[in-house]
């Protein structure tokens, strides 16, 4: 009988520490996560890969990394000089790719 729950409790403790290593293994992960998604945002215009207009109109707004782009909503781009939708929607597009989204439209 002393056995059995000794058995019992050693399946016990592996099955939490099958659970502590699979919750570990998801922190490390969502951290690895946030340092590319920190990265991204450092990342200069001209090393994303935006297409030659895009990047233009980008850097003639003065907007120099990843991170500047998202403190702006599509319509806010779409009124940069030769801004037109196409750009526009390429840079929102690219941006979502990465999981990075622009600034929101403030609702009235």
């Amino acid at each position: 009988m002393e056995k059995d729950k000794i058995d019992r409790l050693i399946e016990i403790l592996n099955e939490a520490k099958e659970i502590i290593a699979e919750l570990e293994g998801y922190a490390t992960k969502k951290e690895k996560q946030a340092k590319t998604i920190e990265q991204i945002l450092a990342t200069s215009i001209r090393k994303f890969e935006f297409s030659t207009r895009a990047t233009n109109v980008l850097l003639m707004a003065e907007i120099k990394t990843v991170k500047d782009i998202t403190k702006y909503t599509k319509n806010q781009i779409l009124k940069f000089h030769n801004c037109g939708p196409i750009a526009a929607d390429e840079i929102e597009a690219k941006l979502n790719a990465v999981g990075i989204k622009l600034a929101q439209e403030e609702e009235d």
